[in-house]
């Protein structure tokens, strides 16, 4: 079964409720994926899930993790750009894989 990251890059995701994480994971499941949060998805510090460092490990977890297949955001939103310098690329492209987001995490 393939692994699914999900990461908040940018702005938290408030209505991940235990009950709607329930509802992912199931969902997805369903569809043949395992689902994985990252560590600091549900963080929150003012407008943002989470420090800028955090944030940014996150992106970097999914991408050094050799189960993940995917790596997805929870949501777009300003903050992303804040992280391009916290980033290792080469590391990225040691390990390349589909990165799904929108609005500013693309």
């Amino acid at each position: 079964m393939k692994k699914i990251t999900l990461i908040a890059p940018s702005s938290p995701e408030n209505a991940l409720t235990p009950d709607t994480i329930s509802l992912l994971k199931n969902r997805f499941e369903g569809w043949g994926y395992r689902l994985h949060l990252g560590t600091h998805i549900m963080d929150e510090d003012r407008y943002l899930a989470g420090s800028d460092a955090d944030r940014a490990k996150d992106i970097m977890d999914a991408f050094e993790d050799d189960e993940t297949d995917i790596i997805m955001t929870i949501r777009g939103g300003y903050g992303s750009p804040r992280l391009l310098d916290k980033l290792d690329y080469e590391s990225i492209r040691r390990h390349k894989k589909p990165f799904f987001a929108f609005s500013d995490g693309t």
